[in-house]
């Protein structure tokens, strides 16, 4: 038997070797940019200096409503994406008892069509905000919101097909759909509400957005540890749609994309960046 070669991790540091290569903090820094595009960056997007805080105020970002509304918006929607990278696979290989070639072909068809489906929804999302049609929270909730309804009923469809691998392939399918509407959702929430400190409360939202990658499988093992059957796997499927639909709903109504006085330089005015400040929707500044 040929042994199998694993080349994520060659993926990984290659993507992270052309980012230290070709990605600078400015437009000025980078070498090769010419004055025609450095003048029409400059012209789009404006001359916005946010000065950087010295200190980070952890009481305040941890005493934040609109902070844990977003972290908790934050959980959910990556526990929908989780659910997809790391027991879809298994529950169709378990349960519906499908072969590994048969396996990888069908759980290949979400996110497939979940990439598909991102692309043509991000620019009427764009386009959207850059006329003024709607507001930057409309966008963010509408796409938290939206995604949750439909994963919730993908979830409901699936424990209702049975064993039949077609139908759970296209109930799959539909739960997943709009899946990369995080991005231009909770994904740009930390920039919203921390426009000087984003670097920081991303990555802390990142961090929250990683737990369901690993309470997921621990989930799955912990209820399918003496029987591995659909009746248990139905468990997993309610705690999923609880915590989708309880996260969400905590986020539609406490989130904001208001920026937070915490999270904006003590000399720099709210309304000097909510004026500077464009609408642009999230696809490209993910």
């Amino acid at each position: 038997m040929s042994p199998e070669i694993d080349i994520s991790g060659f993926g990984g540091f290659s993507w992270c070797l052309l980012c230290y290569l070709f990605i600078y903090e400015t437009p000025e820094e980078h070498p090769s940019i010419t004055k025609k595009e450095l003048l029409y960056i400059s012209e789009e997007l404006g001359k916005i200096e946010h000065k950087q805080i010295k200190k980070i105020p952890w009481k305040s970002v941890l005493t934040s409503v609109p902070f844990w509304s977003l972290a908790l918006g934050y959980f959910g929607q990556f526990w929908i994406l989780g659910f997809f990278c790391t027991v879809q696979t298994l529950y169709m290989g378990t349960i519906l008892n499908l072969d590994s070639i048969t396996n990888g072909e069908l759980s290949c068809v979400p996110p497939l069509i979940r990439a598909i489906f991102a692309c043509m929804c991000g620019y009427p999302a764009d386009l959207a905000l850059r006329k003024g049609y709607v507001k930057k929270i409309f966008i963010r909730k509408s796409a938290t919101i939206i995604n949750s309804i439909f994963a919730s009923l993908g979830f409901l469809a699936i424990m209702l097909a049975g064993c039949n691998a077609l139908l759970n392939t296209i109930f799959f399918t539909i739960g997943g759909l709009l899946g990369d509407f995080v991005t231009f959702g909770v994904c740009m929430g930390g920039v919203d509400i921390a426009p000087n400190l984003s670097g920081t409360v991303t990555g802390i939202l990142n961090f929250v957005g990683v737990i369901p990658f690993f309470l997921i499988p621990a989930l799955v093992g912990f209820v399918t540890q003496h029987e591995r059957s659909m009746a248990q796997w139905r468990y997993v499927y309610y705690v999923t749609i609880g915590v989708v639909l309880f996260t969400a709903t905590i986020y539609a109504a406490f989130g904001t994309s208001e920026p937070q006085k915490w999270g904006t330089h003590e000399e720099e005015s709210m309304h000097k960046i909510k004026k500077g400040e464009r609408s642009y929707s999230t696809v490209g500044e993910f």
